[in-house]
């Protein structure tokens, strides 16, 4: 029974399926830029992917397979030139050539790389924003020096850690923001390491500094907090290059509970 099936149906699928190879085959011996582009298609798309797949975190690995869709156009491109090569040599190459070139060119390598970009950056913001990556955000904020007072670790007897980071922006946008809670030995500590050029309160936040209120971050409960700003734009003797930035220590009414913080909302 199994015999008799497969000398009926399976034999002669197989057999029209190596006649149709051979004959692909022959066409692509004379149109030789098909196979040229169909293996430099196949490299660009799988490459990415796997780039994607191996290192970026889990909510991003999907776009890897947006990478493998120029594939199937110039797949589809090449078997059509495929199929009218015989009667048309001449029409086949510049049919084939102009499509393929056009979806390598701008699909695969112009487009792919912007979103190559674009997928790296949302990556990196998503580590960033990870508490376990710290202190890696650091690194990754545009002025340096306006995050030094951050711990270089978290402390080991910081309890609750959150971190709230936005990466710096094609308008100059940033901040990072780490909290915790702690003893009041350690937060009297830390405001004693530096100098600063204003203490903001509550009614001082909304009288004096009202660019308090465009903190990036929405996480944190910041009713009561007392601001230690270590240097403002208000304060700054350099050239002021962006609007209302402020970077400090701000600590809750109780002192249980500590924020790092450095904001840029230019």
């Amino acid at each position: 029974m199994i015999r008799k099936y497969i000398n009926l149906k399976l034999k002669p699928f197989f057999t029209q399926l190596c006649d149709k190879a051979k004959k692909y085959k022959i066409i692509l011996e004379g149109h030789k830029f098909l196979t040229f582009a169909n293996i430099l298609s196949i490299l660009l798309g799988i490459l990415p992917c796997l780039y994607f797949l191996i290192t970026f975190e889990q909510e991003n690995k999907i776009g890897g397979l947006l990478f493998l869709v120029p594939i199937i156009f110039v797949y589809l491109t090449s078997l059509l030139s495929a199929l009218i090569f015989k009667k048309f040599k001449i029409l086949s190459r510049i049919f084939s050539f102009l499509l393929n070139t056009f979806t390598i060119i701008i699909f695969q390598l112009l487009i792919g790389f912007l979103i190559l970009v674009f997928v790296e950056y949302c990556d990196l913001e998503a580590k960033c924003n990870q508490i376990k990556y710290y202190p890696m955000p650091l690194e990754n904020i545009g002025y340096s020096e306006r995050v030094m007072h951050f711990p270089h670790e978290t402390p080991a007897e910081a309890t609750n850690p959150h971190i709230h980071v936005s990466l710096p922006s094609f308008f100059g946008s940033e901040g990072i923001y780490l909290w915790f809670n702690a003893s009041e030995e350690y937060i009297n500590k830390e405001i004693k390491k530096h100098s600063y050029v204003a203490i903001v309160t509550e009614k001082d936040k909304i009288e004096d500094y009202p660019y308090f209120y465009r903190f990036f971050c929405n996480e944190l409960n910041r009713d009561g907090y007392t601001y230690y700003v270590i240097n403002d734009w208000h304060h700054d003797n350099t050239e002021r290059e962006s609007f209302a930035f402020h970077y400090g220590i701000g600590v809750n009414k109780d002192k249980t509970q500590i924020l790092y913080y450095y904001e840029n909302p230019d």
